[in-house]
Order: C-alpha cells, then sequence, then structure tokens
C-alpha cells in the first residue's frame, strides 16, 4: 500500500468519524457530564500536538537550538495567556524558527 493509499483511507476514516458524532450522535443527545468534558478536548489535542512536535523538533538538535525553540513555546504561551492573540503566537513562532534556520545553523 503506498503512502498516498493509506492517507486517502485515513481521510475518509476520519470524515465519516466526524459524520457520525455530528449526524448521529448530536451534541445535544449525550450526557451533561460528557457535554461538559468536550470543552477540554481541542486544548489538550493541541497540547499533544506540540508536545510531540517540539520533541521531534528538538531531538537530534543541539542545545542552542533546543532551548531557542523551547522558550519560544513557552513565551508564546504566555502572550496567548495573557493577550489571547493568536496572531502575536504566530509571530513568535516564525521569528523563533528564523533564529534556529538562520542564526544558530
Amino acid at each position: 500500500m503506498t503512502a498516498f493509499t493509506a492517507t486517502l483511507l485515513l481521510a475518509v476514516a476520519c470524515w465519516l468519524l466526524r459524520i457520525l458524532f455530528i449526524v448521529v450522535v448530536p451534541a445535544e443527545r449525550l450526557p451533561d457530564t460528557f457535554r461538559d468534558a468536550l470543552q477540554f478536548l481541542a486544548p489538550a489535542v493541541l497540547a499533544s500536538l506540540v508536545a510531540v512536535g517540539l520533541v521531534g523538533a528538538v531531538r537530534g538538535s543541539d542545545l542552542s537550538a533546543a532551548l531557542v525553540m523551547v522558550g519560544a513555546i513557552g513565551v508564546a504561551g504566555l502572550v496567548v495567556r495573557r493577550t489571547g492573540s493568536l496572531a502575536l503566537a504566530v509571530g513568535i513562532g516564525a521569528l523563533a524558527a528564523l533564529v534556529v534556520d538562520l542564526v544558530l545553523s
């Protein structure tokens, strides 16, 4: 099986699960405790994606690049927490990427 076929099959499976939870099991029919817990799903998924991405980026790099990446994630998190600005967080990430690629490489 090629990577493209596997990607297409995964896309179809994800789409079917999304349709299943929207059409077959709407949120209004879920128990209240389950519905209340769903508000924490998006931040938990985002945190896990950031953690996996950070580990992948730091593994195999030198200490200074790793410190810049970890520091940028921390600063971006604090900025978003204080201001709520996603644009500032993206700018901090872009600046960190430039520093790692152009200065530290």
